[in-house]
C-alpha cells in the first residue's frame, strides 16, 4: 500500500535556499476558506496550497509539509488523515507519455481514508489522453 512504506523524495523537493514560504506568501487567517454550515473547531486543519509555473509549496497548519522547485507535472502528497503526516509524495511527469497509467496505478495503491493533495508545476494536461483525462 502506498503511504505505508518509503516516502517518495524528488531531489528537489527539500530545497531551504529559496524564500518561498508561508511567511513570504503572507497567509493570514483572512485568507482561509470558510464552508457554509462548516463549524471551525480544534480539530480543523489548514492546508495551504501554493502552485505556479515553477514551484510547488504545501503547509498544514502553518508547517511546511512539501516544497518542490523544479519538477514539472502533477505533484501528489499523501497524507494520514488522523496525524497530517506525510505518508508517500511523488512527482508525475505529464510531459512523457504513458505517465497516466502510472499515475492511476499510484492512486489506486493508497489506503482508504488517506488525503490527497494535488498540485501542479509548469502543465499537467497537455499530453494526459487516459483515464480521467480531458483530451
Amino acid at each position: 500500500m502506498v503511504g505505508d512504506s518509503k516516502v517518495k523524495k524528488s531531489s528537489s523537493s527539500s530545497s531551504s535556499s529559496s524564500s518561498w514560504s508561508m511567511a513570504t506568501a503572507n497567509i493570514t487567517d483572512s485568507h482561509k476558506v470558510r464552508f457554509k454550515d462548516h463549524a471551525i473547531t480544534n480539530q480543523t486543519v489548514t492546508l495551504t496550497l501554493m502552485s505556479s509555473s515553477d514551484k510547488v509549496f504545501m503547509s498544514l497548519n502553518k508547517k511546511e509539509i512539501y516544497r518542490n522547485l523544479g519538477d514539472r507535472g502533477l505533484h501528489l502528497v499523501v497524507l494520514n488523515q488522523h496525524t497530517g503526516k506525510v505518508m508517500a509524495r511523488q512527482v508525475f511527469d505529464t510531459f512523457s507519455v504513458g505517465v497516466e497509467e502510472e499515475m492511476v496505478e499510484f492512486i489506486d495503491d493508497v489506503r482508504d481514508g488517506r488525503i490527497l493533495v494535488f498540485a501542479v508545476l509548469d502543465e499537467a494536461s497537455k499530453t494526459y489522453h487516459g483515464e480521467g483525462g480531458t483530451n
